[in-house]
């Protein structure tokens, strides 16, 4: 991934900018948003997940390793998995 991409969602991310971090991902491979959550720490990994159109987000999480899911299950609450 382009570091000056990461840097920019890393930055929409602590802006609090959902709608525009939508936009952003919806129309990605879910191979390259996988890449993007395991990028990240923990609590934006929560928060791209959640922000993910559910089909999206289901395809993704398909392409993390299985530590990477076990973590992101984790940190989600009960509700969201």
């Amino acid at each position: 991934m382009d570091v000056g991409l990461s840097s920019e969602l890393e930055q929409i991310i602590h802006t609090r900018d959902f709608v525009k971090l939508r936009d952003l991902l919806k129309n990605w491979a879910p191979p390259d948003v996988a890449r993007l959550i395991e990028s990240l720490a923990i609590e934006d990994q929560v928060i791209v997940f959640r922000i993910l159109p559910r089909q999206l987000a289901s395809r993704a999480f398909e392409f993390l390793s299985l530590t990477e899911q076990e973590h992101l299950l984790k940190a989600m609450g009960q509700e969201d998995v």
